[in-house]
């Protein structure tokens, strides 16, 4: 009995001690090479990790001690929940892996994309300038890229990878796994590279007691090999940074994606050149007053921010773009621009704006029942990909589709890259009285069985999926005022 009493005491003890390295981000940080004064604790990876299943990921998930698994839970290929791992470039025998030591973090999906990181709260005195850095690396692609020495990304179909840090100045953390960041995030620029490590970088300022680091991996393409490493994290005080507090962004609970304060863009008033003038050429651009309600209107131009002009021209003016509806913003990382049709995001590293796949957000957001009844957007197909399929096999088969309706499907092939413009095709052409839908990624297009003001009969449409964000309470009021004409 005195033995079987001295084993459980033991074991307890072990235990608690394992709770502790598991979970403590207060303990005493280990200092790293090129980073002194870090705030992390086990920012190298190279200390203990643990089994995350009693925290919400699946059982073959593990997380690097200190730092915690966030992800947004989706399906079996969009937003599909990664595996995390240590990687131990010992057994691996992938040395540039890991940016220094042994180990590195790494979560990964085949098959499937994902939007998915890791976390550390970190107590600091309210008003703290802070940096937080971190390398990262990533492979990609739908082939293997084995060079008979290691594995290296897809050059051809890669899954546009991108990378992000940030830092939650009010401290606040998920309210569990399979739910996205804080919307109080400061996040970084997103980052496309590949197989190589890359600094990520971002600072922010204490709002409170603590602060909470994130990283964030977000591939767009569902193919075979999306995988990130993260390695050798530094927070550091940062004496350079103002001190001045970060505006909070928390939003409305009717935003399915909240998206982070304008960036520095023109604003103010413009002049027009005669009264009266619904449209009118100004620097690198046209000004817009149709969308305004008698309030003003909208830019769209070129600058060294974003070729919103040009790529409003390249991607088909009005007809499938529509009028500006609202300034620039930030969402994601990316410099955004709503417009009546297209929610448009530029993408520094291929020089050119893509569409935001809003429906999906939407969808994601609870609102399919809501757009069907007020706005006839079909539903979205569940369980209709064959699991195992590789990205080429999905998009003909997603196309095919289009077939129930030739006009539609015409008009969707009109444009040089539909993939890109709209997404691929999530539902079945719907019948709906007076008019034929199917619902893409980033569109839905109808055909008008009858003439209605907007179209003759026979005549396909895009729906104004940019007003429907709008309604929805997805683009933040503080993009939607227009600016004043003189």
């Amino acid at each position: 009995m005195r033995l079987t009493h001295r084993l459980l005491h033991i074991l307890v003890i072990v235990a608690l001690l394992s709770i502790s390295l598991a979970t403590s981000a207060t303990a005493a940080p280990v200092q790293q090479e090129g980073c002194a004064g870090n705030l992390l604790v086990n920012a190298n990876f190279e200390g203990p990790s643990r089994k995350t299943e009693a925290e919400g990921t699946s059982l073959s998930s593990a997380v690097a001690s200190g730092w915690n698994p966030w992800l947004i839970r989706g399906d079996e290929r969009n937003n599909r929940e990664p595996e995390y791992k240590l990687e131990d470039t010992n057994i691996s025998k992938t040395r540039f892996r890991a940016h220094t030591g042994r180990y590195s973090q790494k979560w990964f999906t085949s098959w499937g994309t994902h939007t998915a990181g890791i976390y550390q709260r970190v107590s600091v005195a309210p008003g703290t300038p802070l940096t937080f850095s971190i390398w990262a690396q990533v492979y990609t692609g739908e082939a293997d890229g084995w060079t008979g020495e290691v594995f290296l990304s897809d050059p051809k179909e890669p899954g546009n990878y991108r990378v992000w840090v940030g830092i939650d100045p009010t401290g606040a953390v998920p309210p569990g796994v399979g739910a996205d960041a804080p919307a109080t995030v400061v996040w970084s620029q997103p980052v496309m590279k590949y197989d190589e490590w890359v600094l990520l970088q971002v600072s922010a300022v204490a709002q409170s007691n603590a602060v909470t680091v994130y990283t964030k991996g977000q591939p767009e393409w569902s193919v075979k090999h999306n995988d990130s490493f993260w390695d050798d994290g530094c927070l550091v005080v940062d004496p350079s940074l103002s001190a001045k507090p970060v505006a909070s962004t928390a939003p409305s609970p009717a935003q399915p994606a909240p998206a982070q304060p304008a960036p520095a863009a023109p604003s103010g008033s413009v002049t027009a050149p005669a009264p009266g003038l619904a449209e009118f050429a100004i620097p690198n651009g046209r000004f817009f007053t149709q969308t305004g309600e008698g309030k003003g209107g909208f830019r769209v131009v070129d600058d060294g921010q974003a070729q919103f002009w040009s790529e409003f021209q390249r991607l088909g003016g009005l007809q499938t773009v529509g009028y500006p509806i609202s300034q620039r913003y930030v969402k994601d990382g990316f410099v955004t621009q709503a417009f009546q049709k297209l929610v448009l995001q530029w993408h520094t590293d291929v020089g050119q704006a893509w569409p935001v796949n809003v429906f999906d957000e939407l969808s994601q957001a609870g609102q399919d029942p809501i757009l069907r009844e007020q706005r006839s957007t079909p539903l979205p197909l569940v369980g209709f990909d064959t699991p195992g399929d590789t990205f080429t096999q999905v998009v003909p088969k997603r196309q095919a589709l289009l077939n129930d309706n030739q006009a539609i499907r015409a008009r969707y092939f009109s444009v040089a890259d539909p993939v890109t413009t709209f997404g691929l095709p999530t539902s079945k052409v719907e019948d709906f009285g007076n008019h034929f839908a199917i619902r893409t990624q980033r569109a839905v297009f109808q055909q008008w069985k009858v003439a209605v003001p907007w179209a003759a009969a026979g005549e396909v449409t895009i729906a104004n999926g940019g007003d429907i964000a709008k309604e929805r309470g997805y683009l933040p009021a503080n993009a939607l005022t227009p600016e004043a004409v003189q």
